[in-house]
């Protein structure tokens, strides 16, 4: 009861320190770095290391803390990051299946393409039902693409990094290694 208490403490304090992470990297450093999505690489990572099911369900309280503070249409960053997850956590299960740091490189690249495309298209979407001027696609494309491929170097990085410590921490590899 008590590591279940413990456990569930320890989610919440991740949940909100990945979210302030993800405003602090948003509106606090420069130009190349504020194109990161923190939230989307975390989800992500998690997806590699502890599958799908739990992230999602984490994705699913990170994109409604994320659709507070939005000035978008409410739900439309919620539907864009699930649908996309859904996308990644498919595509690393059944289609990518070695995974490398290309791997999930690609996954994240690919992933934050279509959390963009998705979202974009909701907007258009909504753009047909109310009344306001829109962000040229040009613009879009260029920021997405900036976003994608800061967000999956990044995550190649953490990947790698991660891969490292994991590796040297698990018993299997210290017992192989001693034998050698």
């Amino acid at each position: 009861m008590i590591r279940q208490l413990f456990w569930f403490i320890g989610a919440i304090v991740a949940l909100l320190l990945i979210f302030f992470l993800h405003i602090a990297v948003a509106n606090f450093f420069l130009f190349p770095i504020n194109y990161i999505n923190v939230i989307f690489l975390s989800l992500v990572w998690l997806i590699t290391y502890r599958g799908a099911a739990f992230s999602l369900w984490l994705a699913l309280i990170l994109s409604f803390l994320l659709e507070i503070f939005s000035a978008a249409h409410f739900g439309l960053n919620m539907i864009a990051m699930t649908i996309s997850l859904y996308f990644v956590a498919y595509f690393l299960t059944n289609i990518f299946i070695n995974h490398s740091w290309f791997i999930v490189f690609l996954s994240g690249f690919l992933g934050v393409l279509c959390y963009r495309f998705i979202f974009g298209m909701l907007l258009y979407l909504l753009k047909f039902f109310s009344r306001g001027s829109f962000t040229s696609i040009y613009k879009m494309s260029v920021n997405a693409l900036l976003e994608a491929g800061l967000t999956a170097a990044t995550l190649a990085i953490l990947y790698f990094i991660s891969s490292l410590v994991i590796k040297k921490l698990n018993p299997k590899y210290i017992s192989v290694i001693r034998n050698v």
